[in-house]
């Protein structure tokens, strides 16, 4: 993605800046910080995004061929447990907020569709 105005030329700019006043000089400090923030930022994004591509590079993957899925959807899939040839597959988890309906007891004469604490499974 091209850039007309990026951190770099922000930073010039902003240290080229002269303040009239106090505030101005506030202003500019705390956009110099907010500068240094985004470049720092940056820069960790290409070098996460340069460590992703070396490990998909290393994994022998195709699924960068398939169309729509890039270097991010193809770390996600390859990080998921039980997706690559000869790993274990991820465990099903088998937690539920609460018993399926035919697990339930007879309804008491208590009027409710719940069943009684005690009559649980």
């Amino acid at each position: 993605m091209e850039r007309e105005f990026d951190t770099e030329d922000a930073a010039s700019r902003l240290k080229a800046f002269l303040p009239e006043t106090q505030a101005d000089a506030m202003r500019k400090n705390v956009a110099l910080d907010i500068v240094g923030d985004l470049r720092r930022t940056r820069f960790q994004i290409e070098d996460i995004t340069a460590r992703i591509k070396t490990e998909l590079a290393a994994s022998g993957t195709r699924l960068l061929k398939i169309p729509g899925v890039g270097i991010v959807t193809a770390a996600k899939i390859l990080a998921e447990p039980g997706t690559r040839p000869g790993s274990r597959p991820r465990p099903r988890s088998r937690t539920t907020a609460a018993p399926h309906r035919s697990r339930w007891p007879a309804q008491t004469g208590s009027g409710t569709a719940c069943p009684d604490p005690g009559t649980a499974p």
